[in-house]
């Protein structure tokens, strides 16, 4: 359960960063509002790792994580400088990453009982509620973001895999 929901939230706070890194008129101005916007809307309001037991889940199903979402595709969007293919094609992104936050509300209201029992078969349930809502999102927002992507120059696309390629390695700008 702990995994999904980190992952979730892990996407979200990173669309912020994909999209401040990618399409930033300045490649080193876009790393560094990528890494910025990770911890902007993840660390720094206790999103990271760090042994937050039962945290994420209280924080992924607060009421500030639409605040979150918000804050992080804001921060995002003051960094980049689109052509209109990419702004429409950013905004059907942000939509999907918008309803993707909706999803989880809905699954974080369905499961709030479960999530107060401490038997395995309710965390069992909670597991696979987790995992359900993670497809579905990204059912959504995974081609969202391939069309997206394919707006972007070779150089925005080149940036935005060579993002990808060093957080993988724990590399930090």
């Amino acid at each position: 359960m702990k995994l999904k929901v980190i992952l979730i939230a892990g996407g979200l706070a990173s669309l912020a960063a994909v999209g401040a890194y990618a399409v930033s008129p300045d490649v080193r101005q876009g790393v560094k509002a990528g890494e910025a916007a990770i911890t902007l809307a993840g660390h720094r309001h206790g999103w990271g790792h760090g042994g937050h037991r039962g945290g994420m889940a209280k924080r992924l199903c607060s009421d500030a994580r639409g605040e979150h979402v918000e804050a992080a595709i804001t921060f995002a969007e003051t960094f980049m400088a689109f052509t209109p293919e990419q702004r429409a094609a950013w905004d059907r992104l942000t939509g999907a990453v918008r309803a993707g936050n909706d999803k989880v509300g809905a699954t974080c209201a369905e499961t709030e009982a479960l999530r107060a029992e401490k038997t395995m078969p309710a965390k069992l349930a909670l597991a696979e509620a987790a995992t359900k809502t993670a497809a579905a999102v990204l059912s959504d927002v995974r081609p969202a973001f391939d069309a997206w992507y394919a707006t972007l120059s070779d150089e925005q696309r080149q940036a935005l895999d060579d993002l990808v390629k060093q957080r993988h390695r724990g590399r930090r700008g």
